[in-house]
């Protein structure tokens, strides 16, 4: 966004990728224990690929694909979340293999966000 915001200012900007892989959320070098060889988001993507209100500011018209679902949550224990746009199948999941408190979590952020 800023090398975007930067070059709409006019002036020369140059995009430099530290690793081989570019285009990409952000990956921690490595994760924790237990799994220490499996490189770890650092939660960018949390943020959105492409937030409606940036896309205004670069007054970009991208074809955006939107997936779904479009959050999957693997744990140690074998439990996972696969999430997508359907509110019921998502209480469904969370109630299911979690709990009625994590559900109202979820709806607290999800509000929040919102905002």
């Amino acid at each position: 966004m800023a090398a975007a915001l930067l070059a709409r200012a006019g002036l020369a900007v140059t995009v430099l990728e530290a690793r081989r892989r570019g285009g990409r959320a952000p990956v921690a070098p490595s994760a924790p224990s237990p799994a220490p060889d499996l490189g770890a988001s650092t939660g960018a993507y949390l943020l959105g690929l492409m937030p409606p209100e940036l896309m205004a500011k670069l007054d970009l018209d991208l074809p955006l694909v939107r997936r779904d679902p479009h959050y999957f949550l693997p744990t140690l224990d074998g439990r996972h979340l696969l999430l997508g746009a359907g509110e019921a199948a998502a209480r469904e999941q969370l109630v299911g293999r979690f709990s009625e408190r994590d559900w109202r979590a979820n709806q607290a952020l999800t509000r929040s966000s919102r905002r």
